[in-house]
Formats: C-alpha cells, structure tokens, sequence
C-alpha cells in the first residue's frame, strides 16, 4: 500500500523498507489474522485478540535511519512503541528528532502492567513535552485497553 501512495502521489525522494522496527536487528515473530488482513490487531508481541496466525519477519532498529533532524516522527507499532523508544533514547538518537505523535498501547498484551509513567519519563528525560489524547470508549473499566495519542514536542 505504501508503495502505491509513493507512485499515485508522483514522490521521487522516498526510500521504502518492508521491515518491522524493533530494539534489535535480526527476525521476529509477527501474529496476524489471516481472515482479515490489514487487522489493527497485528503485532510482533504474542498470540492476541484473534491473530494466531504468524510469519518470521526482518526487523530492524529504528536508529539508524535517524541520521539527520527528524521533523515528525509517527510510531504506530501495535505494542513495540515502548521498545523502540527506549532503543531511540539509548543510541542518543531522540536528540535529532523534533516533534513525534506516537500510539501507545496501554493493556494491550497485559492487563496487570502499567508502564505509561515510564514510557512518558522517557520522553521528560529527552527535553519533551507532550500531550495525550484518549477518544471514545468508557475507560473506567480497570485494566481495559486503552490507546492514548501522545504527541511528543522538543521542548
């Protein structure tokens, strides 16, 4: 699909990289659902809501492709977004990137773990501010998923 928007959109100055990110360079095991392709659900994680079926991918760290400024970085990554922020503040990389809107995935593969204080003082000890967004849905329910939009400023 991204290469067809590269073509419909004339974009000449595009590199396009069929690989997962991930905080390591080597192979994953990526879940899906065969009977609906394109699922949301797909994730590099575990067996989850339905997408038992899975392929060993090439994954690669995000950090090497931030060479020069950044100036929006969107991660959308069904559940590796803590991993790859986390590879991206220790490589010193997050310096070069100036404005970031992320999906974080709040109980999504366990119920019981709260990390996004973590996951935000990642981003206070790399000179970001940020806001968070949650649309739809009743979050009073405990341990119920939940997927805040964070977006990420250099301070």
């Amino acid at each position: 699909m991204l290469l067809e928007n590269v073509r419909r959109n004339n974009l000449s100055d595009v590199d396009v990289y069929n690989k997962a990110c991930a905080n390591k360079d080597g192979t994953i095991t990526f879940f899906t659902d065969s009977s609906n392709q394109g699922c949301t659900r797909m994730n590099m994680m575990e067996k989850t809501h339905g997408c038992t079926t899975f392929d060993t991918i090439e994954c690669v760290k995000l950090s090497p492709f931030v060479d020069r400024p950044v100036d929006l970085l969107k991660i959308d990554v069904e559940g590796a977004e803590y991993m790859i922020l986390e590879e991206l503040a220790s490589t010193g990389k997050l310096a070069l990137i100036n404005n970031m809107i992320i999906e974080y995935h709040h109980h999504l593969f366990n119920p019981s773990e709260d990390k996004l204080s973590s996951f935000l003082k990642i981003l206070e000890d790399n000179n970001f501010g940020y806001q968070l967004s949650v649309d739809g849905g009743d979050h009073t329910q405990p341990r119920e998923a939940q997927y805040p939009m964070i977006y990420a400023y250099k301070k």
